[in-house]
C-alpha cells in the first residue's frame, strides 16, 4: 500500500499484526534489520568501499570504472608532474580530438577551413603545429631548446618519437614533455585567441610564454642544478634575448 513511492510510506504500511512486513523486493533490507544497532554509541558513516572507512573521491572513481591496461604513450601526458590544462589539450590532440576546421568543414558547421594563423594553407593538425609559417618557428625553437635536435615534420611522428624517446622520469625527459605540452597548448591558444577574441600575438611573446613554463618547472625541480637543467635554462633565456 504505497510502499512502492517513497513520499506515500507510512509505518502502519509495514506492519501487520504487531510484527514488521518489510516488502520483499526493498532493496538492503536485509542489512538493516539485521544489523543492532549500539543505543550508547555517537553514528558515524562507513565507506565501506575504503579499508579506512574513509570516503575519497579516488576510491569512489575505482570503484564505478572499468580499468583497462595502460597505452603505451601514457607517460608521455599523465607524467608526475605535468601541467593539467597543457595535459588536457595535449590528450585531445593525441586522440585527434581537438575541433579543428578540416573536421569542422568536413561535419558542415563551417564553409571555409584557412589556417587561422597563416590565413593560406588549411588547417590540419599537421597544418597548424608544423606545416605553418608562424607555428613552426614556435616548434624549431621549442624543440631546440629542449635538446631534440630531430626534424619532426608531422605530428605522428611526434607521437612516435615522444613515446620512444620519453618514457622515464629522467629531468631530461620530464622537461621535454613539459616543452611539448606547452608549445601545443600555446599554439591552439593563439589560434582561439584569434578566433574567438580577434587578438594577435607575435611568436616572440609565444615563445616568452612557453619559456617561462618551463623554466619555472625546472627552478622548482629538486634536480634544478644539473647540466641538464642548467644547459635547457640556458638555451631557453638565449632565445628570449633574441
Amino acid at each position: 500500500r504505497g510502499t512502492h513511492n517513497p513520499l506515500k510510506i507510512k509505518v502502519s504500511s509495514i506492519i501487520q499484526g504487531g510484527n514488521w512486513n518489510w516488502p520483499r523486493n526493498l532493496q538492503g533490507i536485509k542489512q538493516i534489520t539485521d544489523f543492532n544497532p549500539e543505543a550508547n554509541s555517537p553514528d558515524r558513516v562507513i565507506w565501506t568501499i575504503n579499508p579506512s572507512g574513509s570516503f575519497s573521491v579516488a576510491s569512489a572513481w575505482n570503484h564505478i570504472r572499468y580499468p583497462l591496461p595502460k597505452v603505451p604513450w601514457y607517460n608521455v601526458i599523465w607524467f608526475k608532474k605535468h601541467t593539467p590544462r597543457h595535459a588536457f589539450i595535449l590528450w585531445l590532440n593525441w586522440l585527434d580530438r581537438l575541433p579543428l576546421k578540416d573536421k569542422l568543414l568536413k561535419w558542415g558547421i563551417i564553409n571555409q577551413a584557412s589556417c587561422s594563423l597563416c590565413n593560406s594553407g588549411t588547417e590540419s593538425v599537421d597544418h597548424l603545429f608544423f606545416s605553418c609559417p608562424f607555428s613552426h618557428k614556435i616548434w624549431a625553437v621549442s624543440m631546440d631548446c629542449c635538446l631534440i635536435d630531430r626534424t619532426l615534420l608531422t605530428w605522428n611522428q611526434v607521437k612516435v618519437w615522444f613515446s620512444t624517446h620519453c618514457k622515464d622520469d629522467s629531468l631530461h625527459s620530464t622537461v621535454r614533455k613539459w616543452t611539448l605540452a606547452a608549445t601545443v597548448y600555446a599554439i591552439w591558444q593563439e589560434r582561439n585567441y584569434r578566433i574567438f577574441r580577434n587578438k594577435k600575438r607575435n611568436c616572440f611573446s609565444i615563445l616568452q610564454d612557453i619559456a617561462m613554463v618551463v623554466r619555472s618547472k625546472i627552478f622548482l625541480n629538486p634536480n634544478k642544478t644539473s647540466g641538464i637543467g642548467k644547459n635547457i635554462c640556458n638555451r631557453w633565456n638565449a632565445h628570449r634575448s633574441h
